[in-house]
């Protein structure tokens, strides 16, 4: 808990400074006042700390008043608050110069009157002062036995946010970031369904907030619906949100581990599903039923890639970088987790590393419904990652699955569309195994001794002749190829002349040694263009 300190303004106001006034930095009356000194020395700015009210009748600058002006601005920028000083004893008026700077630095100067001892002055603030942190140390202590006797009844967030706003007499939001949730004391008029995380950064710029941070990591913000405290309640208010705070992180804690406690057995199982180290569907259908999971109908994997994640993490110099990059990660699963379930509620889902793998029911018998949907969902979860991490993710699809205990070769089937998509498609792209065509082929034979003898025959010379005269004519191959061996399409495509293209075409089957109208050659070249590719 914070020193208490008074404002200027409110000492000032005390009984005992009735007669008198500030004299010059008149605003400068908000300044925090913590402790009460006296000057009897010139060197007195070594010895400020911060929050001072200095005293002095003058005696040290009798000679020279002028000295005040350098003096002040010394302890000022040593951190005192104000300074009281006795006129008509040493000094009988500020210099000019003096009140000047005073106002400048809006640095309170008040005029003490001359009969006054400083005992008179010291004790009623300090006395306030002492009071006044007794106050504060009564009260923590008092939020403190309600808070523990809560965690000790095991009370939830709800009720924690209820007993802060029962003492504050406020409403209250906990918005926690880290499970995606929103808490609003049950008292409140504010419903709240109508704040989700894309309105966070809007009702942090709107509300009094406290974030509740631990390690370096951001588990959520109390925020205070009603913008103005109670008049003199706002150090108390405070020390009530700092003791919730506490009591929060406390609770997140406990629930991450519970969380990560389930998570741990049902990752298990969802990976002995995977892994096809569960054999009957009597066993798979018993362990699901452990976290209500009911295998009605067959399943379809997904194998979901964060795209040059490892390859980050590995680069990273620091550990904080690294825990930044977990975090991360983690937040990346939590939003795929919940799009995914917005569009297919009893998805099941584990993770390994950079990959988050999901299982997911089909909406209905119609497959391109489903396959719909599916696109659609990802393509969302690409949007949000994307703009929300600058990250890309590559999704592999498996095919569909009717039976549980084979849902490890829609699993497999995912893997092998995701690695073959990102040779072929690159990375953030979404791949159907079904839809990867010949490619399911020549992927497991690509590195083989005889596809690297296949496409070395067709395009070994065209590859050199490229590297040779710094020209495009694979390229120029590729799209003949993939307009279906069409030389106009090719050129529209290229935005290129007819004849251009139809030059380049003869020139490179005279390089290739081929005659590229023959269509067994046209396959082979074709075939040879797909293992370079998965070779690259």
């Amino acid at each position: 808990m914070k020193a208490v300190a008074k404002t200027v303004a409110e000492i000032i106001k005390m009984p005992i400074f009735k007669d008198m006034k500030i004299i010059a930095g008149e605003q400068g009356k908000s300044r925090q006042v913590s402790s009460v000194g006296i000057i009897d020395a010139p060197d007195m700015r070594d010895w400020v700390k911060g929050g001072e009210f200095l005293l002095t009748n003058g005696y040290i600058m009798k000679d020279d008043p002028s000295q005040l002006k350098d003096f002040i601005i010394s302890i000022e920028k040593a951190g005192a608050s104000a300074m009281g000083i006795k006129l008509k004893r040493f000094i009988d008026v500020l210099p000019d110069e003096v009140i000047e700077t005073a106002d400048k630095l809006q640095f309170p100067i008040i005029s003490l009157p001359i009969n006054f001892a400083y005992i008179e002055i010291l004790n009623p603030i300090l006395t306030d002062i002492i009071n006044e942190q007794s106050g504060k140390l009564m009260f923590s202590e008092k939020i403190h036995r309600s808070f523990t006797k809560l965690v000790l009844k095991g009370g939830n967030t709800q009720e924690i946010i209820d007993t802060l706003s029962s003492i504050i007499k406020k409403d209250v939001m906990f918005f926690d970031t880290y499970f995606n949730s929103v808490y609003v004391n049950s008292r409140s008029s504010v419903c709240p369904e109508q704040f989700t995380k894309p309105y966070l950064q809007q009702m942090l710029s709107k509300y009094k907030n406290h974030p509740i941070r631990l390690n370096n990591r951001n588990y959520g913000y109390i925020l205070l619906i009603d913008r103005d405290s109670v008049k003199g309640s706002r150090d108390y208010e405070s020390i009530a949100v700092e003791h919730a705070s506490t009591v929060l992180i406390l609770d997140t804690q406990k629930k991450i581990s519970n969380h990560q406690i389930e998570s741990k057995y049902r990752d298990e199982f969802i990976q002995d599903l995977i892994m096809n180290n569960i054999k009957s569907t009597e066993e798979a259908t018993a362990k699901g039923s452990l976290y209500g999971w009911k295998f009605s109908s067959g399943l379809t994997a997904l194998a979901i890639e964060i795209d040059n994640y490892k390859q980050e993490y590995l680069s990273s110099r620091s550990n904080s970088a690294k825990m930044a990059l977990e975090n991360m990660r983690h937040d990346i699963y939590s939003a795929s987790k919940k799009i995914l379930r917005k569009y297919f509620t009893n998805s099941l889902h584990t993770n390994f590393s950079e990959t988050i793998v999901f299982l997911i029911e089909p909406l209905s018998d119609d497959n391109i419904s489903s396959r719909k949907r599916l696109d659609k969902a990802l393509n969302e979860l690409k949007n949000y990652i994307h703009q929300n991490f600058k990250f890309t993710i590559t999704v592999g699809i498996g095919a569909y699955t009717p039976s549980i205990i084979d849902v490890h070769l829609s699993y497999d089937k995912a893997k092998r569309a995701l690695e073959i998509g990102k040779q072929v498609y690159g990375s953030n792209s979404i791949v159907h195994y079904d839809q990867l065509g010949i490619y399911k082929l020549l992927a497991p034979i690509s590195e083989t001794g005889e596809s690297k003898e296949l496409y070395n025959y067709y395009l070994a010379d065209l590859l050199e002749y490229d590297k040779r005269n710094n020209s495009a004519l694979l390229s120029t191959l590729k799209h003949i190829v993939k307009n279906d061996w069409n030389l106009k399409e090719t050129a529209g495509e290229l935005y290129l002349h007819y004849n251009t293209v139809k030059y380049r075409f003869n020139k490179i089957g005279e390089i290739m040694g081929i005659d590229l109208h023959d269509g067994e050659h046209k396959t082979g070249v074709s075939i040879a263009l797909k293992l370079l590719l998965l070779n690259e």
